[in-house]
């Protein structure tokens, strides 16, 4: 029998860190028990800085809180005009990820989940919609 290979190194390696390995899809699973309708929570997890948004009692947008002008941290903000800016450069963005104002030219990209209980979702970091 062969040794140990690059890709079974690899794989091994993604496992450890928590990165993909094949096969597997990375996700979390988050408490909404206590978000309400139209609030808003911004968490990390799993190597992820996500903003998880309730838009109804079974609908919820999450984004990814990263900047994709050059991956700064965007916080949230409490404005008539915009929800997300990126204090690196500037750039803000709309409650549901759009740019407002640049320099980032494309969207936070957002991610799918799904329902695991009443209280908890889902969501799927390896597919950003």
């Amino acid at each position: 029998m062969k040794g140990l290979t690059r890709r079974m190194l690899l794989t091994a390696s993604l496992a450890m860190i928590g990165g993909k390995a094949r096969g597997q899809s990375r996700s979390v699973d988050i408490d909404i028990s206590g978000l309400a309708v139209d609030e808003l929570m911004m968490i990390e997890r799993g190597g992820a800085r996500l903003a998880v948004r309730r838009l109804s009692c079974s609908a919820f947008l999450v984004l990814d809180t990263n900047c994709t002008h050059l991956g700064c941290p965007v916080q949230a903000i409490a404005s008539a005009h915009f929800a997300f800016r990126c204090f690196c450069h500037g750039s803000q963005f709309a409650p549901d990820g759009a740019v407002l104002r640049g320099p980032a030219e494309r969207p936070l990209p957002s991610y799918s989940y799904h329902r695991i209980s009443r209280n908890k979702i889902r969501v799927l970091l390896d597919r950003p919609q």
